[in-house]
Formats: C-alpha cells, sequence, structure tokens
C-alpha cells in the first residue's frame, strides 16, 4: 500500500511563478492561485507528474472556507461561492533536484494551463496545446494543425 501524499506550502514555486506572471502571464497577475508541493509526486500511468494545476471547487472549497472560518451562513451565499480558488502543485522531490532553468520551465508550463476566458472573464484550465505520440508524428508527419503549428514555430521538421 502507497503512503498518502503529504502537501506542504511552496512559497518557492510563488517566488518563481512571480516573474514568469509579471513577464508573459500579466493576466493572472490577480489571480487567486495556491502553490503547493506534494510528496511523494503523482504518478501516472507509469510517469511521474511533476506538476498539476487544479481548481479547488464544491465541497472541497467550502471544507477550506470552513477550516479557515470563512464557510457560508446561508445557502444563498454558499450557492454564490461557485469559483473557488486554484492550486498549483509541483512534486517536492523532482524540485528539490531540478536545476533553476528546469524549475522555472516547469512554473511557467503549469502557469500556462490557467487563462482567463476572453468572454467571461474567469479563470479557467485549459488543456496543453499539442497532444500527440512521437511515432505517430513520425510515421504520418503534422497531421493535424496544432501539431503542424509547432513545427512551424519550432522550424524543424517531423
Amino acid at each position: 500500500m502507497t503512503a498518502p501524499a503529504v502537501y506542504l506550502p511552496a512559497p518557492e514555486v510563488a517566488a518563481t511563478a512571480l516573474p514568469l506572471i509579471a513577464e508573459y502571464h500579466a493576466d493572472l497577475a490577480e489571480a487567486p492561485i495556491v502553490y503547493v508541493f506534494r510528496s511523494p509526486a503523482l504518478r501516472t500511468r507509469g510517469r511521474t507528474v511533476l506538476g498539476r494545476a487544479l481548481r479547488v471547487l464544491g465541497l472541497h472549497a467550502f471544507l477550506v472556507d470552513l477550516a479557515a472560518g470563512d464557510a457560508a451562513t446561508t445557502y444563498l451565499e454558499a450557492a454564490t461561492q461557485r469559483h473557488g480558488f486554484y492550486v498549483m502543485e509541483i512534486a517536492l522531490p523532482e524540485w528539490d533536484q531540478a536545476p533553476e532553468p528546469a524549475r522555472a520551465a516547469l512554473v511557467d508550463h503549469e502557469l500556462c494551463h490557467y487563462r482567463i476566458d476572453a468572454d467571461t472573464g474567469e479563470l479557467k484550465i485549459t488543456a496543453h496545446d499539442v497532444e500527440e505520440f512521437i511515432e505517430v508524428a513520425a510515421r504520418h508527419g503534422a497531421w493535424q494543425p496544432d501539431i503542424a503549428a509547432l513545427v512551424d514555430y519550432c522550424g524543424s521538421p517531423v
């Protein structure tokens, strides 16, 4: 049986995020993002998950408010608190062993998951721009527009 994950505040991640937000993600300057470390790292499909962008809603957000003494006192107040908050979770063991450039790239990657919806002005979590297997790209080239856009941007043939 695997030991449960331990979560810790991650001020180092927040410190890495601040200049990245200022330079590349200005729309996130006021975003309610909580930075946490997780140990051990989450593993999914046999791979180590270095970081995740999460949205905390519903019961989980309510329980955080309750623990902080800020829980809504009426159903109406609770019904209006649908936006929750956001979490950037970073694998602590891998963070500790990563050089500074890799740390910055990881945090920048996770920040890219947070986007302000142009229509609603709400913060949302988005998927990656490109998802593909290397062997499919090797066999079929840039067969999807998102893959072609990445190849064009990088300037190297697939």
